[in-house]
């Protein structure tokens, strides 16, 4: 059942992705672009504590949160292949 979700889940993906890319495509000179779009940051925080040669460090663990951040992307068109 999940690789079912999965695949679901990509052929959204890919979807929404074909459907909404086309935009800037078609940009000519003179135009703005604006993209609005979420980040997912998901760090590795399998820090442990931070030693030096001989001896272990106390509380020089790492601990970092998963966040969305949201993203706005502008661009203005200089030309019809170069933007900004």
């Amino acid at each position: 059942m999940f690789i079912n979700a999965q695949k679901l889940c990509i052929k959204i993906l890919i979807t929404f992705l074909l459907v909404t890319s086309h935009s800037y495509v078609f940009a000519e000179e003179g135009d703005w672009i604006f993209r609005l779009r979420g980040v997912v940051i998901s760090p590795d925080d399998s820090s442990s504590t931070v030693s030096n040669a001989r001896t272990a460090i106390a509380g020089t663990g790492v601990d970092a949160d998963t966040n969305v951040v949201p993203e706005l992307d502008i661009t203005y068109m200089f030309h019809n292949n170069w933007g900004g």
